[in-house]
């Protein structure tokens, strides 16, 4: 199970490959490549920075999480995971552990809905019910300003990415 385990993290870590440069003020930026992060120190440590990634996962939390986060802590890795907040609702305890975890957490929509959130008044409500869920299930002092389109950035509309970015996110795609 483990060599399973190991091989989806490596898996899922080359599918979710963001460049980051940790300490130093940052934003994303959409270009139609994929998403970077841009520091005051260069793109991805252009400047001698040394270069970091950032490992994530979406769609959970799911009933193995335990099992992928044994594996996290044994190799030392931390992670970003794009939580859907059905799954949250199903899963509360393995939220819960991702966060004691010390891993960063995102939201990625309540119910993983491709089309409904090209409407600015269903996203500003599903980015409440989300963190409400959160602070509900699983840590009163949830908050989080990461979040990751369902089916990527690219479906949706300028409006839809500047009303998320106004609204004091910053969203990732993979790569």
């Amino acid at each position: 199970m483990k060599k399973v385990l190991a091989g989806i993290l490596i898996f899922d870590m080359l599918l979710g490959i963001l460049c980051l440069s940790v300490g130093t003020e940052r934003y994303a930026e959409q270009k139609s490549y994929g998403t970077y992060i841009e520091t005051d120190t260069g793109v991805c440590g252009t400047s001698g920075e040394p270069k970091k990634i950032a490992l994530t996962f979406d769609d959970g939390p799911k009933k193995d999480t335990p099992e992928l986060l044994k594996v996290l802590d044994d190799l030392d890795v931390p992670a970003t995971f794009f939580l859907v907040g059905a799954g949250v609702r199903a899963f509360p305890e393995n939220a819960k552990m991702i966060l004691e975890a010390g891993h960063a957490i995102g939201s990625h929509s309540m119910n993983h809905s491709l089309s409904r959130l090209d409407s600015t008044d269903y996203l500003a409500k599903d980015l409440r019910s989300f963190t409400d869920t959160m602070r509900e299930l699983v840590d009163p002092d949830f908050s989080t300003n990461l979040f990751r389109f369902p089916g990527g950035s690219t479906i949706y509309s300028a409006d839809t990415k500047a009303f998320v970015r106004d609204s004091g996110y910053a969203w990732f795609d993979w790569n």
